[in-house]
């Protein structure tokens, strides 16, 4: 419906995400504690898992904006002390 529509705009919610608006994406403004539930479904539409080595493995995101991505890689290192690597440009 329409009011159910202006909702998801009020909580930030973009139209046409992956184009005309992919730039404005951040994390959004929720409780910490719904940040991983964010993240989990982002990771579900857009990441893999991959060996980096026979002994370690790696994950990751695709996307098209940078600073979102980036967000998230410092969110998840700080909750899972783990390290970072710098994004592939391509």
């Amino acid at each position: 419906s329409y009011e159910f529509g202006e909702d998801l705009l009020k909580y930030g919610l973009l139209q046409r995400k992956s184009y005309e608006n992919s730039f404005s994406l951040c994390l959004p403004p929720v409780n910490k504690e719904y940040i991983i539930y964010f993240i989990r479904g982002f990771f579900e539409g857009d990441g893999y898992f991959t060996y980096h080595t026979k002994t370690s493995l790696l994950a990751g995101i695709c996307g098209k904006n940078i600073n979102l991505l980036k967000e998230i890689q410092t969110y998840v290192a700080l909750q899972c002390n783990v390290g970072q690597s710098p994004a592939p440009r391509l």
